[in-house]
């Protein structure tokens, strides 16, 4: 099983210093993430960090040679991700390395949005380190952005175009903690329909916990507005 490469983890462990901060507990409130410090991420980086890095590389991993065993063949010259609540970027970075492994040479363009300032300096640090390991050529797009209503999130996703890749991982569940609207899974897969390409790939992964304003767990709401979703539009171009 693929983990986080040992120059990758030394990097993030003594160079950025993250192995100080060690206890899972100080980061477990996700609701808090938007006002992180550095310390605070640190604490995500040390510990979040190498499992969203892990199961980001199996999903797209599985998927690819899935697509590969079928006859998909990658044409492309240039990938574009857009990557959604991205954090310190575990997932984005085991989504570059499966990209990496399998399209080298390869142009791709992240737009890498978070409302946590410092966790995308992180994150694009880690980019910076990273660069000369790949073999595609890396553009990294660091994207400040906090949302403040469902309208606000619609308005900002839709202004992108002919992305390849959507990846977000336990972000949506704070969009609904944090502002006062529902449907956010609804919305973005409503708005993947008009900004993927025609072969584009949309992966959402999320939380298991219990929504406050609700009291719903978190996949039940997920589930039922993705399973209303396709009910509704069924000749939608998605597919899963």
């Amino acid at each position: 099983m693929q983990y986080i490469d040992e120059k990758l983890y030394k990097f993030i462990m003594d160079d950025l210093g993250a192995k100080k901060y060690s206890d899972a507990r100080k980061c477990y409130d996700f609701r808090h993430n938007v006002h992180n410090t550095y310390k605070d991420n640190y604490y995500c980086l040390n510990n979040y960090f190498p499992r969203s890095y892990k199961t980001s590389y199996h999903i797209f991993k599985d998927m690819y040679e899935y697509f590969i065993s079928k006859g998909f063949k990658q044409e492309k010259n240039n990938i574009k991700i857009l990557d959604i609540g991205s954090g310190t970027g575990g997932q984005l970075f085991g989504l570059l390395q499966v990209l990496n492994d399998f399209f080298p040479k390869t142009d791709i363009q992240a737009f890498v949005i978070d409302a946590n300032s410092k966790a995308i300096n992180i994150s694009e640090a880690i980019c910076e380190y990273k660069l000369d390991d790949y073999n595609c050529n890396i553009e990294f797009n660091k994207l400040h952005k906090e949302f403040i209503s469902k309208e606000d999130y619609v308005n900002y996703i839709k202004s992108f175009s002919d992305i390849d890749i959507i990846v977000s991982f336990k972000c949506l569940n704070e969009l609904y903690q944090q502002t006062s609207d529902n449907g956010f899974y609804t919305v973005t897969l409503s708005m993947a329909e008009q900004i993927l390409c025609d072969d584009g790939i949309v992966c959402l992964l999320d939380n298991t916990n219990k929504l406050d304003k609700t009291f719903a767990y978190f996949p039940f709401v997920a589930n039922k507005e993705t399973h209303q979703y396709f009910k509704e539009n069924q000749n939608s171009k998605l597919n899963f």
